[in-house]
C-alpha cells in the first residue's frame, strides 16, 4: 500500500462498498515482512474465504499475466470484477485506462506547441509503457512527419520492477541520451518519475525546462503540480467507483459491459508550454 496509485483504488473501492451492512476484506500481495506474492497465490487464499465478490486490483501488471493468474478461479461462484493495465482475453469484467489515447494525447501536445521531433524516453519495459509509446508514434504518422520524427530511447530496456526508483533510471537514461546527442526538444517520459530524472539532469546540463525542453509524463503524481510538470492524469477514484459498480452487477446476477475504457485527461504545465517571447 505504499504505492499512491493502488491506495487510490483500494480506497475508492471500499468507500462503494461501505454500508452498514456491507464488510470489505483485503488480500495484501505483500506481506509485513516486504515478501511479495505472486498474483495467482494471492488469488487462492483469496478463495479460501467464504466471499460473495472479489475486486482484483492488477493495475501495473501485464494484462498477459492475469489473464493467466485468473484462470485459478475458473471453480469460483463468486463474481469477480479486474482493474488492469490493459484489455483482458478472458470474458471477465474489467476496467482499465486507455495507455494508447494517453500516448497519443502526449505527442498531440507537443505537436501543437511546435515541436516536429519527439523522443520517447523509457529506462524500462512494460507492457503499459509500449502502449504509451505507439500512441505517441501515431500522433507523429498521422501528423505527417517522416520515420525519424520519432524515436525510443535508451535503446536496451530491463522490465519494470514495482519496487524501481523512476527518477533515478530517468536520470541515468538522459545522461546516455545527451551523450548520443539524441535529446531533442519535445520528450515524452514513460511516467512522472522518469520525467522528474529527467529535469534533474537537464538542470544539471543548462537546460531549461519550458524552454530548451517540452517535457511530458504520465501518472500526475503528486509531485508533479509543484514541479510544473504537464502529465497525463488517470482517473484512478472513477476506475474504482466503476469496478465496484460492475461488481455489484454480478453480484446481482445482472450483466453490463466486460469491458470499461477510462480516459486519460491532459494537465498542461509549464514544462511543455512554449514561452511566448521565444
Amino acid at each position: 500500500l505504499n504505492n499512491h496509485w493502488v491506495r487510490m483504488l483500494v480506497q475508492s473501492v471500499e468507500h462503494e462498498f461501505s454500508g452498514e451492512d456491507e464488510s470489505t476484506r483485503f488480500f495484501n500481495r505483500v506481506d509485513s515482512d516486504g515478501a511479495v506474492h505472486s498474483l495467482k497465490e494471492t488469488l487462492e487464499r483469496a478463495t479460501s474465504h467464504k466471499l460473495d465478490g472479489l475486486a482484483v486490483i492488477a493495475f501495473g501488471q501485464d494484462p498477459a499475466e492475469v489473464d493467466e493468474s485468473l484462470g485459478v478461479l475458473q471453480d469460483s461462484i463468486a463474481p469477480v470484477v479486474c482493474i488492469t493495465s490493459g484489455g483482458l482475453r478472458r470474458p471477465v469484467p474489467h476496467v482499465f485506462l486507455g495507455s494508447f489515447d494517453a500516448g497519443y494525447q502526449a505527442a498531440q501536445h507537443l505537436l501543437g506547441q511546435g515541436c516536429r521531433e519527439i523522443l520517447f524516453l523509457s529506462p524500462f519495459d512494460a507492457s503499459w509503457v509500449r502502449d504509451r509509446a505507439e500512441g505517441a508514434r501515431a500522433a507523429i504518422e498521422h501528423a505527417g512527419l517522416p520515420d525519424g520524427a520519432f524515436k525510443i530511447l535508451p535503446e536496451q530496456r530491463d522490465p519494470w520492477i514495482n519496487e524501481s526508483d523512476p527518477e533515478a533510471l530517468g536520470f541515468a537514461a538522459v545522461e546516455s541520451v545527451i551523450k548520443l546527442g539524441e535529446l531533442p526538444r519535445g520528450v515524452i517520459c514513460s511516467n512522472d518519475g522518469v520525467a522528474f530524472g529527467l529535469m534533474k539532469a537537464a538542470a544539471a546540463h543548462g537546460r531549461v525546462i519550458g524552454d530548451d525542453l517540452l517535457v511530458v509524463g504520465f501518472d500526475d503524481h503528486p509531485d508533479s503540480r509543484a514541479r510544473h510538470l504537464s502529465s497525463l492524469r488517470p482517473s484512478m477514484e472513477s476506475m474504482g467507483n466503476e469496478a465496484a459498480r460492475l461488481l455489484r452487477l454480478s453480484m446481482s446476477r445482472r450483466q453490463d459491459n466486460l469491458q470499461t475504457r477510462l480516459r486519460w485527461r491532459l494537465i498542461p504545465r509549464a514544462s511543455s508550454r512554449r514561452r511566448l517571447d521565444t
